[in-house]
């Protein structure tokens, strides 16, 4: 979540994230997964 706060503009967030290639595929699914459900918008929005 470090990269995703604050645009990415988190001193603590991570770069790259090192995957081993027999879990490439999963977790790229799970990474894409998690990402699409983020909402975007005014974080003052309550809805």
């Amino acid at each position: 979540m470090a990269k995703i706060r604050n645009a990415g503009e988190s001193c603590i967030a991570a770069n790259r994230i090192f995957v081993a290639h027999s879990l490439y595929t999963k977790f790229s699914e799970a990474l894409a997964e998690k990402m699409a459900a983020l909402k975007m918008g005014d974080g003052r929005d309550e809805t």
